[in-house]
C-alpha cells in the first residue's frame, strides 16, 4: 500500500472468464519485503502482515465471490520457511477460508500441490527448475510440476535469440581470473543461511580487505548476510560470470561505526531463528562468537518497518564474542565493513540504518576479484579456504543466560506450538502447562487453543 494514501499501488485482483466459469485471482507479497529489498527503496510503501494481511485476503475472497468467481487463486510471495512465520503461505491458508489454490514463491520450495485444509499449495522452486501446472475443471483441481530436466521441447526462434544473448554475455564474463582448489559452499541450508561456510569466510575476508584499502580509518571486522550469497563455486577455474552468479545484486561495500553493545544485538538478531534457515545469518571476518541454539530467542520490541524483533536480552544466545582476537568491549566503537544493503538496515540489521556510514562504492564482485588476485595471486587455496575457519561455534547445549532476579520472561507463539510443548521446552515437563495457562489467563481462554504471535509469560525461575 502507498503509505501516504493507504491505497494499493497495484490492482488488487482480476477476474478471468473461462469455459468453467469465472476465476478470481489476487496477490499477496511478504511483509519481509520491507527488509529483503533495500529499505530505502520501499520506504514509501506499507506491507500487510499477520492479521492485517489475513483480513485483506478474506476481503478479497468475499469481493471476488460477490462478482461471481467460481474459483479463487492467490498468487503469493510468502514462502514456507519457519523464519517467515506468522506471515507464510501456510499461515495464510490456516487463517483464510475460500482460497482454492495458492501459487507460492519466496522460499524457493518445490511443492507439486500439497493439500492443506481445502486449499492446494504449489510452488515451482527457483531459477526455472520447474514449471507449475494447475488444471481446474468442474469436478476437480489438480496441481503438478514439470522438471526442466525432463522437458526437451525447444522453440527454435526463441532458442536462437537466447543463444545470441548468452554468447554475448559469456564473451564478456568468461575470462578466468582465478582458480579454487576447493568447492566453495554457497548452499542455502545447510549452508550460508544456517552456519559458517568456506565461501562465507572468503566473501567476508574480501569485504574486510577491500574496506581496509578504501578508507583511511582502521576497519575492525566485516559482516555479510548469507542470503546475499546465491550459489556455490565449483572447484577449478573461476570467472566473472561465477562472481555475477554468486553475488548478483550489484551491492557495494560500506563501513559502519557501531558500538560493541550494538554489534552484540545485531549478531543476536541475525541468528534469531538458527538452526532454521535465515537469509540474515552472518558470515564474518575479524569476528568470532558462540551461538547456543538451545536458548530460546526472546522477542523484544519490533523494529520499525520490519517483521523482525530486537532481542529482549542481547547476549542470551550469542556469547564469547571476539573482535580481532580480543573480547568484545560493549562500550567501544568499532568500524565494521558490510554491504550497502545491510548498511541501509536490510534483513535483521535495522540498527545499522541510523549509524554513521560510509559507502566506498566498491562493487562486491570487484572486491573479491581484487582480493584474490592481489592477496593470493589468483589462487583460492585448499589450505586457506578448504573448510570453514571456525569463527562461528554453534552449540545446542542446555543453558540459560537469564537474569536470576527476574521471575519470568516472554515467549512468542509460533506455528505448531502447544502449551504442553512450551512447558517441555522450558521446564522439561509437559504437565506444567497448567502453570502457563494460569499465568496467561488474560489472553488464553482455553489451554488447548493458543494462537500464533501471542506473547506468553514464562515463569522460568519456578
Amino acid at each position: 500500500l502507498d503509505k501516504a494514501t493507504g491505497e494499493p499501488v497495484f490492482d488488487d485482483s482480476i477476474i478471468v472468464e473461462t469455459v468453467i466459469g469465472k476465476v478470481g485471482i489476487f496477490g499477496l507479497t511478504s511483509p519481509e519485503t520491507m527488509t529483503k529489498a533495500s529499505p530505502e527503496n520501499v520506504a514509501l510503501l506499507k506491507f500487510l502482515a499477520g492479521d492485517g494481511m489475513f483480513e485483506t485476503a478474506r476481503q478479497q475472497v468475499e469481493q471476488l465471490k460477490k462478482v461471481g468467481a467460481k474459483y479463487i487463486i492467490a498468487i503469493a510471495h510468502l514462502g514456507i520457511d519457519e523464519g517467515s512465520a506468522p506471515n507464510s503461505s501456510v499461515d495464510l491458508i490456516e487463517n483464510v477460508e475460500g482460497i482454492d489454490v495458492v501459487i507460492d514463491g519466496h522460499s524457493h520450495s518445490v511443492l507439486d500441490g500439497e493439500k492443506k485444509n481445502d486449499t492446494i499449495l504449489t510452488s515451482a522452486g527457483t531459477k526455472l527448475s520447474h514449471a507449475g501446472v494447475v488444471i481446474i475443471d468442474d469436478k476437480n483441481i489438480e496441481s503438478g510440476l514439470i522438471s526442466a530436466k525432463d522437458y526437451h521441447s525447444v522453440d527454435q526462434v526463441v532458442d536462437i535469440k537466447i543463444r545470441m544473448v548468452a554468447e554475448e554475455i559469456d564473451s564478456k564474463l568468461s575470462e578466468v581470473f582465478a582458480k579454487t582448489e576447493s568447492y566453495l559452499d554457497g548452499n542455502r541450508a545447510p549452508g550460508v543461511r544456517t552456519q559458517e561456510t568456506n565461501l562465507g569466510d572468503y566473501a567476508a575476508d574480501a569485504i574486510l580487505w577491500s574496506a581496509q584499502q578504501a578508507v583511511s580509518d582502521k576497519v575492525d571486522a566485516a559482516i555479510t548476510n548469507g542470503g546475499g550469497i546465491r550459489a556455490s563455486i565449483k572447484k577449478g577455474h573461476v570467472t566473472m560470470k561465477d562472481m555475477k552468479t554468486v553475488f548478483p545484486y550489484g551491492n557495494t561495500i560500506a563501513t559502519v561505526k557501531v558500538t560493541g553493545a550494538q554489534l552484540l544485538e545485531i549478531l543476536e538478531a541475525s541468528t534469531f531463528s538458527t538452526p532454521a534457515s535465515l537469509g540474515a545469518f552472518p558470515q564474518v571476518a575479524g569476528i568470532e562468537f558462540t551461538l547456543n541454539t538451545s536458548i530460546p530467542y526472546i522477542n523484544g520490541e519490533q523494529y520499525p518497518d520490519s517483521t523482525y524483533f530486537a532481542p529482549a536480552k542481547p547476549g542470551a544466545r550469542i556469547t564469547d564474542v571476539k573482535i580481532a582476537g580480543e573480547a568484545l568491549d560493549l562500550n567501544k566503537t568499532y568500524t565494521v565493513a558490510t554491504n550497502d544493503f545491510l548498511a541501509a538496515g536490510g534483513d535483521t540489521y535495522y540498527l545499522f540504518k541510523s549509524l554513521e556510514c560510509y559507502n566506498t562504492y566498491v562493487a562486491l564482485e570487484d572486491a573479491l576479484i581484487n582480493y584474490t588476485k592481489k592477496v593470493y595471486d589468483g589462487v583460492i587455496s585448499e589450505e586457506k579456504y578448504g573448510k570453514p575457519v571456525g569463527r562461528i561455534t554453534i552449540t545446542n547445549e542446555p543453558g540459560t543466560k537469564e537474569d536470576p532476579k527476574e521471575s519470568d520472561v516472554t515467549y512468542t507463539v509460533v506455528k505448531g506450538d502447544t502449551l504442553w510443548g512450551i512447558a517441555v521446552k522450558y521446564f522439561g515437563d509437559g504437565t506444567r502447562y497448567v502453570e502457563l495457562f494460569e499465568l496467561n489467563k488474560r489472553i488464553i481462554k482455553d489451554p488447548d487453543v493458543i494462537y500464533i504471535t501471542q506473547v506468553l509469560r514464562i515463569p522460568v525461575k519456578k
